[in-house]
């Protein structure tokens, strides 16, 4: 399962620059499909850095993953532009996380810190970590311009929303993003434990 994902978008990569050589005459659509085949390739990238770190902490607990956070935040979010915050209030922080789990939480996180990063225009980001009655939730929440959801998901050649839709379904989990233009956008991930 951990490599499922990452092969199949090689192999769409793959057949998407395929079918995009018939297109070497009109340099605006290989132009067009050179930047969405490079859009996947920074998913596949981010998936496989993901993967890396469920492979070496096999048994990873919910402070482990929290670590995980706090880092990819501090990698991802341009700290002179933007600032954030983690919050996790009694948490059981030696639990074990099935490995399925650490890996779409850890991928679900990633694209909404990249899809932050590129689209909302925030300065402050929040992030909250809550467990309760055996289900963990991820809250990422932004200052930025916001979006309306419907209008964004079925804009072509945006894959971002739909990703965190199957990733969060391949766990069995909730996702509710909730987002108005110029209000910011917040997104929350419940996920059983």
């Amino acid at each position: 399962m951990l490599f499922r994902s990452v092969k199949n978008k090689l192999e769409s990569i793959r057949n998407f620059i395929t079918h995009s050589i018939r297109f070497h005459d009109n340099k605006e659509k290989l132009i067009e499909n050179l930047l969405i085949a490079n859009k996947l390739i920074g998913h596949c990238s981010n998936e496989s850095k993901n993967i890396l770190f469920v492979i070496t902490n096999k048994e990873c607990s919910i402070k482990a993953i929290l670590e995980e956070f706090e880092l990819q935040a501090e990698l991802s979010l341009p700290g002179e532009q933007m600032s954030y915050s983690i919050h996790s209030d009694d948490l059981p922080e030696e639990r074990i996380l099935k490995p399925e789990v650490v890996q779409n939480l850890l991928d679900l996180y990633t694209e909404l810190l990249n899809n932050i990063v590129k689209h909302s225009a925030a300065t402050r980001v929040d992030i909250t970590v809550r467990c309760e009655n055996d289900q963990m939730s991820l809250l990422v929440k932004d200052n930025g311009m916001g979006f309306y959801y419907k209008t964004q998901r079925e804009k072509k050649g945006s894959y971002g929303l739909k990703m965190l839709e199957e990733l969060n379904q391949e766990i069995g989990g909730s996702l509710s993003i909730d987002s108005q233009s110029g209000l910011g956008t917040a997104v929350k991930i419940t996920v059983k434990l």
